[in-house]
């Protein structure tokens, strides 16, 4: 099933950093038009999706320190 067919069954997909950069970009680009988002269109941020960007700047710090 492709992620379209599963967020319309309500299952959350993950975005790839890819993704969300171009989901962002679009936003921008929306923004400065002056369009109005609607909510499906709001990137939202899990939980796993925080523990993860924590670790990962934590794994940065760490190499930047040493």
């Amino acid at each position: 099933m492709s992620k379209e067919e599963l967020a319309s069954l309500g299952i959350n997909v993950p975005m790839s950093r890819v993704e969300f950069n171009n989901h962002v970009a679009m936003l921008d680009r929306k923004k400065a038009l002056g369009e109005k988002m609607s909510e499906k269109e709001t990137p939202t941020m899990t939980d796993e999706d925080r523990e993860r960007l924590d670790a990962a700047l934590a794994k940065s710090q760490e190499t930047r320190g040493k």
